[in-house]
């Protein structure tokens, strides 16, 4: 490209602006040169060069927050951070959360999305998404993936950004203990004091407790049902204590 910039004075300047659109990535070297007819002092200022790098945006996704255990069917809510890792800008995309059994995208389950708004270079959107496990999955370690741009709506340098986070599907685990007799008259009546615990990671839903009476350790169908009492529902460890009195 050649320019004319006519007549300049002593310690004159004039900007020449030139617009390229680049077709791939890599780096673009702009050289510019002047010359005049008349004498010049100093040739050795007469060129520059410049090299601009022309790249796409990079799109990544961290998971930053998400129970460690969870129920079959049970929802839970997933915070990540989505980042535009490059110096040029990204335009709006959808991060999407996929439960696996591995580390791998491939035939896992989806369990949610959500937008992303357009990202200026090296900047970050957090956010937090609902999201439910299916409720007949198998008691085990899973991971959540997470997924930054995964409709690929924004052209990047690296495409299948793909971040994990363990997470154990499990169940409640429900025991009882009794206290408070050692012996009985036929026909009398007693005061069982029991204790129902849930030990495990996850919360329990509402169960009764049912007192048998039997000629042995063994629970089974010969067994007397003497009384029972109804257990609210029981978070992560926690007990519940009470009396109950039975005739036997």
């Amino acid at each position: 490209v050649t320019c004319s910039l006519g007549t300049l004075a002593n310690g004159a300047s004039a900007t020449i602006t030139i617009v390229v659109t680049p077709t791939t990535t890599g780096s673009i070297t702009n050289d510019a040169a002047v010359s005049a007819n008349q004498p010049d002092t100093n040739l050795g200022n007469n060129t520059t060069s410049l090299k601009t790098k022309v790249t796409l945006a990079n799109l990544t996704a961290k998971i930053t927050a998400r129970p460690s255990n969870v129920a079959p069917g049970s929802t839970i809510t997933v915070s990540d951070e989505t980042k535009n890792k490059e110096s040029v800008p990204a335009e709006a995309s959808i991060t999407e959360f996929f439960l696996s059994s591995d580390k791998d995208l491939g035939g896992d389950t989806f369990l949610g999305s959500r937008s992303v708004p357009p990202l200026a270079a090296k900047q970050a959107s957090a956010g937090s998404t609902t999201v439910t496990i299916p409720p007949g999955t198998t008691p085990g370690t899973y991971y959540i993936l997470v997924v930054a741009d995964a409709e690929q709506l924004v052209d990047e340098t690296k495409e299948a950004n793909i971040n994990s986070k363990s997470i154990k599907v499990t169940l409640p685990d429900l025991t009882v203990s009794v206290s408070g007799f050692s012996a009985a008259i036929a026909g009398s009546s007693i005061t069982i004091k029991d204790s129902t615990k849930n030990r495990g990671a996850v919360p329990g839903g509402g169960t009764t407790t049912k007192f048998f009476l039997s000629s042995d350790q063994l629970f089974d169908g010969a067994d007397v049902l003497l009384g029972s009492r109804v257990v609210d529902p029981l978070a992560a460890k926690q007990t519940s204590t009470a009396f109950t009195v039975v005739a036997i």
